[in-house]
């Protein structure tokens, strides 16, 4: 059974590092499904320290994608604070 959590874990390692790569370069994340399939049985001994790593980057990327989708709701109530951006302007309507 260990031989089957290897190509699992390799997967959910290349989703992990696309979705990584795409939150670094300020890209489109794309995050698609990491679950187990069904019937590999009981997570082996001999891989326990990879799966714990990879479910540790999987909480720091889920934190990571939190806060890019709070700033992104800002930027979009409040509009673009860059040091760049200018005054802005609104009206009595809102």
């Amino acid at each position: 059974m260990s031989d089957a959590w290897g190509p699992v874990l390799d997967g959910i390692e290349r989703q992990l590092e696309g979705v990584e790569a795409a939150l670094a370069s300020g890209a489109e994340v794309v995050v698609g499904d990491l679950a187990v399939p069904e019937g590999l049985g009981p997570l082996p001994h001999t891989v326990r320290p990879r799966a714990v790593e990879l479910q540790h980057r999987m909480a720091g990327v889920e934190r990571s994608l939190t806060f890019a989708a709070v700033r992104a709701r800002q930027a979009m109530v409040l509009g673009d604070s860059s040091p760049n951006a200018g005054p802005r302007l609104f009206d009595a309507r809102g």
